[in-house]
């Protein structure tokens, strides 16, 4: 073999070991930094709770203050009624409930407390709990998605509810939900302030707290002739009320016949699609394509090249 022909040899071989170096390196990354923080929030509270009492939470979670001081409070964790964590939470400071799932830490859910009184034994904590990729859970009408709505617009959501910018001043922004005709909830968000960023909407029905409408604040944008609100994060869940009034007309309408969707349509198509591609050993078996395929486009480039040769 001639000299050049070492040469080139010995190019296309660094390139070779350089390129699976690089495919090894993203096939070992992208699965980790998927999954090493938290799917999408599913609940969310911002309120006071008693001693005693328990706020149910979405797939099978609960929580229940079990005992109030002055310098934070003792917070229990349960998963289908049997008690898996029970934090002591220091007033102004966090918690975070994980969960190992096929190597992944998964954050299932972070408690804040925010005050006690211990007069009247409560505790105020926001709680945001986020979609635990162990177990089923019925996914939002609206999944994490951003959009933009101009000063006095509105934005169509689900199940007759509309978001809409009522004003825009400074760094701020008022938004409103309706539905139909009716304002269901309106609130002032400030751009640079993490903990009045957020728009939530929930409902309590027979005792129960329902997320019903997430979306937080990325920034706003004004001149002369408005503005421009913009929203990442936002989440639309089923209003249990609706849904009950929705199947409720259903049947008076058909009598007897149920009036759930068959299975095979095309919502659970939508859920089994989000599931895989949450799933770890997905995410793999596409790094490994994503491998090959670059393996075998180098190869075929300097066997072209050889060729010329």
């Amino acid at each position: 073999m001639n000299e050049p022909a070492r040469r080139t040899t010995r190019r296309a071989v660094r390139v070779i070991c350089l390129a699976l170096v690089m495919s090894l390196c993203t096939l070992l990354c992208i699965p980790a930094c998927a999954g090493n923080v938290h799917e999408a929030t599913i609940f969310y509270f911002d309120g006071d709770i008693e001693t005693g009492r328990s706020l149910d939470l979405e797939q099978g979670y609960q929580l229940r203050v079990r005992d109030v001081e002055d310098g934070g409070a003792t917070i229990g964790i349960s998963d289908g009624g049997k008690e898996i964590a029970n934090p002591d939470i220091s007033k102004k400071s966090s918690y975070i409930y994980e969960k190992e799932i096929d190597g992944v830490n998964y954050d299932i859910m972070k408690i804040s407390l925010m005050g006690t009184d211990t007069g009247s034994n409560t505790a105020s904590v926001i709680v945001e709990q986020y979609i635990d990729p162990d177990r089923s859970f019925d996914y939002p009408l609206i999944s994490d998605v951003s959009v933009n709505i101009g000063e006095g617009d509105l934005e169509p959501l689900k199940e007759g509810y509309e978001l809409g910018v009522a004003s825009i001043a400074d760094n701020n922004a008022v938004l409103t939900l309706y539905r139909g005709d009716v304002t269901v909830k309106q609130e002032k968000l400030y751009e640079n302030d993490h903990d009045k960023g957020r728009f939530v909407y929930m409902k309590k029905i027979e005792g129960e707290y329902h997320t019903i409408l997430i979306a937080e604040l990325d920034r706003v944008l004004g001149d002369a002739k408005g503005g421009t609100v913009y929203l990442r994060g936002l989440s639309q869940f089923k209003d249990p009320e609706y849904v009950r009034t929705t199947e409720e007309t259903a049947e008076s309408a058909h009598g007897n016949e149920s009036s759930s969707s068959p299975p095979g349509n095309g919502n659970d198509n939508d859920k089994w699609n989000v599931r895989l591609a949450e799933s770890t050993t997905f995410r793999y078996l596409l790094s490994g394509c994503v491998f090959a395929a670059i393996f075998a486009l180098i190869i075929s480039v300097i066997k072209t090249g050889q060729k010329r040769r």
